[in-house]
């Protein structure tokens, strides 16, 4: 079996978190049922060193939660479109310059993602000005202690690429292409994470899109962790539980609630869903629902528990990560599209649960 590397990184709002209404009959299970409200805080746009609220003015967006400079704090990595009509695509890093509990963010005026100067710039994200990002998931790709960045490009030029972090810089590091480890025959192959095997390592699932998803598992090795190139899970041994299309963006699997420890059956996954009360309206009021579902292994279910909050912005992309180091997992999105920015923000939802690596039940 070939075995790949790679890793996964792991303002007030008025609309209330609360749950998903369920048609007649449709309902999960009761063993499946979660109070999603208590899982996380209201949402929060992300705000600059003078508090006031970031706006990208990117189309799409990826965030990331991650120490890019090496000072103790995460930063924020963002991939998207180098302006609203572009099908480039770039990295950008939002550096904390805040606290640890109190990020906040700078914007940045000169750092970015940068390649080595052989390799400046990278190749077009993808062959539609809506459809492309930049998918990042950090990883210590080769083991040598520097963290290198896995990216999903979302077409057919680059597929799913390794950027290796050179090691010259823990300041200000650069990075070289490495090896492709998916290619992509066709558009809009987006990507997730999280550990859906419940083994305690982080997972890398590629593709994703509504018709289905495919996990490879990970593996842990020293400071790197691998995944196989044949999936172990896939959408096509699982049945829906009160639903009927599978996740539309970046679908991420954890232990929210605490309740789902490794070594069982289930774990939880959230993910961003285009809403569908929203499909036929103008990109500016479009939405996308960030969704929770409970995926049994042993009954070969996905059941959807509930509704975290629907975000104000069109094809939002969303990650995992401890953005303020309280040990609890967080949300971070972001999203726009064709619009004039006002709807570019990057939004976390801080976790309420303690997210300490859960332990296996005991025997």
């Amino acid at each position: 079996m070939r075995v790949r590397a790679v890793g996964i990184a792991c303002a007030a709002a008025c609309v209330v978190l609360g749950p998903r209404p369920f048609p007649a009959g449709e309902a999960p299970p009761a063993k499946y049922r979660l109070d999603v409200k208590a899982l996380f805080q209201e949402p929060e746009a992300i705000r600059d060193q003078a508090g006031k609220t970031i706006l990208t003015r990117r189309a799409v967006g990826h965030p990331v939660a991650w120490d890019f400079n090496g000072d103790g704090k995460k930063d924020i990595l963002l991939g998207c479109h180098r302006n609203m009509d572009t099908v480039a695509a770039e990295i950008l890093v939002l550096e904390n310059v805040g606290t640890k509990r109190e990020p906040r963010f700078q914007w940045p005026t000169r750092k970015a993602v940068c390649l080595e100067k052989a390799q400046r710039g990278f190749s077009v994200s993808c062959g539609c000005k809506s459809g492309g990002t930049f998918e990042v998931h950090p990883v210590d790709y080769n083991g040598d202690g520097h963290f290198d960045l896995v990216v999903n490009t979302y077409w057919q030029t680059d597929g799913v690429r390794v950027l290796l972090n050179t090691g010259e810089s823990r300041t200000a590091p650069t990075f070289t292409r490495g090896e492709v480890l998916h290619q992509i025959a066709s558009h809009g192959r987006r990507s997730g994470g999280g550990d859906w095997t419940g083994d305690g390592v982080a997972d890398f699932v590629f593709p994703v899109n509504h018709y289905g998803w495919a996990v490879h598992p990970g593996v842990r090795d020293g400071r790197r962790v691998t995944f196989a190139g044949k999936p172990a899970l896939t959408s096509g041994k699982f049945k829906i539980v009160g639903g009927k299309r599978w996740f539309d963006y970046s679908p991420h699997a954890w232990n929210f609630s605490g309740r789902r420890p490794t070594g069982g059956n289930e774990v939880e996954i959230i993910a961003a869903n285009d809403d569908p009360a929203s499909r036929e309206k103008p990109f500016s009021e479009k939405r996308t629902n960030l969704e929770m579902f409970v995926l049994d292994r042993q009954a070969g279910t996905v059941a959807p528990v509930g509704r975290l909050w629907s975000v104000p912005a069109a094809y939002a992309r969303m990650s995992i990560g401890d953005l303020n180091d309280d040990g609890c997992i967080d949300l971070l999105t972001a999203g726009g599209v064709f619009t004039r920015g006002q709807d570019t923000k990057i939004w976390v939802l801080y976790g309420k649960v303690k997210n300490t690596p859960p332990k296996p039940p005991a025997k």
